[in-house]
């Protein structure tokens, strides 16, 4: 970003977001801003925030959650319903500085907490700041879908595969539809 100071910590503004993420080759769904906002919309007083530390060689992002608590003038953060957490991009993305920055926003912001789940694929968690106490909760399952699907399906998967297929059931996508939206 022209003008930020390397390691700076700074929100990125809505209309920018995406942008963003797509300079840095970073496309993920649960880090895209419309995904974040319909999750905001499922959890009440919340606001979609994106956190940008650029560097030199690297960036961290941080898109997350910002939740009021009843009753509080306090918040905590989260991510968006599935995966997210701090994602580092390039050689050499400014962790520890970002760590640094992240606990100093949360002072000024008024946060008292974050509770994150982690991205399985993007293997964030490796780089999570020594202040996050980690704590694995539950596997993930990835699937390529390159080749040939059923060559890589466990045999009972195969079978109710071919049983629904016999039964006349039909996948169909639909691609940005009217009815999903904040």
């Amino acid at each position: 970003m022209t003008g930020v100071p390397a390691a700076s910590l700074v929100e990125v503004a809505p209309d920018t977001w995406d942008d963003l993420l797509d300079r840095l080759g970073c496309a993920d769904v649960y880090l895209r801003r419309d995904y974040v906002e319909v999750s905001c919309s499922l959890e009440g007083s919340a606001r979609a925030t994106f956190l940008h530390a650029p560097g030199e060689r690297g960036d961290v992002v941080f898109p997350c959650v910002v939740r009021e608590l009843p009753n509080l003038d306090v918040v905590d953060v989260t991510n968006a319903y599935g995966y997210g957490g701090p994602v580092a991009i390039g050689p050499e993305p400014p962790l520890a500085e970002f760590a640094d920055r992240y606990e100093r926003w949360c002072a000024d912001a008024g946060v008292v907490t974050t509770f994150l789940r982690f991205h399985p694929l993007l293997r964030n968690h490796l780089a999570a700041p020594a202040s996050f106490a980690l704590e694995p909760v539950a596997g993930s399952i990835s699937w390529q879908l390159e080749g040939d699907l059923a060559a890589g399906m466990h045999a009972h998967h195969r079978r109710a595969v071919r049983k629904a297929v016999r039964a006349g059931v039909e996948v169909s996508a639909r691609l940005a539809p009217d009815d999903l939206g904040p």
